[in-house]
C-alpha cells in the first residue's frame, strides 16, 4: 500500500502558516526556541527539494539533529537554520549616556551640515548651468547676427539683380519703345 503524498503547495502553505504562528508567538513573548522543521517543511520553506536539503545536511551546510521518529531516524532542522532571524545572539547591555537633548543637538548640527553641503552643491550646479546657458545664449545671438547679415546681403543682392534685370529688359526693347517709355 502506498503512503499518502502531500502536494508541495500544501507543504509550502503549511510552512508559511507555521512561520506566521511562530512570529506571532514570538511577538507575544512566547518562546519559540527549540522549534524544529521536518525535512519536508524545511525543504518547502527553502524552496528546494528534500534530496537537496539532505545533501546540505550531510555536507554540514545546514545543521540538523538525527532523532528517533515514528518511521525510524528522522532529521529535525532547528528553525534558526532556516530563518536566521530566529537565531539567538548574545545581548550586551549598553549604558545610554546620551540624553535626548544631546541627541537632538547632535542631529540638528548634523542636519545643518548636510543641508549646507547640499546647498553648496546646489549653488555650484546652478552656477554651472547658468554659465552654460549664458555661453549657449551668446553663441545663439552670434548665429542670429550672422544670419541677419546674410539675409540683408541676400536682400541687397536680390535688389541689385532685380535692378540689373530691369535694365536688361529696357536694353532689349526696340529703340522706339525705349523712347516712348512703354
Amino acid at each position: 500500500m502506498q503512503g499518502f503524498r502531500t502536494s508541495p503547495r500544501i507543504i509550502t502553505l503549511f510552512a508559511k502558516i507555521t512561520k506566521a504562528i511562530s512570529v506571532s508567538m514570538r511577538e507575544r513573548g512566547a518562546n519559540v526556541e527549540g522549534e524544529f522543521y521536518s525535512v519536508r517543511e524545511a525543504a518547502a520553506e527553502l524552496q528546494i527539494s528534500e534530496a537537496t536539503l539532505r545533501r546540505r545536511i550531510k555536507s554540514g551546510k545546514i545543521k540538523a539533529d538525527l532523532v528517533s521518529g515514528v518511521y525510524g531516524l528522522e532529521y529535525q532542522i532547528p528553525i534558526e537554520e532556516i530563518h536566521p532571524a530566529y537565531q539567538t545572539v548574545e545581548v550586551v547591555e549598553i549604558e545610554n549616556q546620551l540624553t535626548m537633548d544631546d541627541f537632538r543637538q547632535a542631529m540638528s548640527s548634523e542636519m545643518k551640515l548636510v543641508i549646507q553641503t547640499a546647498m553648496g552643491e546646489y549653488k555650484h550646479v546652478t552656477t554651472s548651468l547658468l554659465e552654460a546657458q549664458k555661453i549657449l545664449l551668446e553663441e545663439q545671438t552670434e548665429q542670429i547676427k550672422r544670419l541677419t547679415e546674410k539675409i540683408d546681403r541676400t536682400e541687397a543682392d536680390w535688389q541689385e539683380k532685380e535692378r540689373l534685370r530691369e535694365e536688361l529688359i529696357q536694353k532689349k526693347k526696340p529703340w522706339y519703345k525705349r523712347m516712348i517709355g512703354d
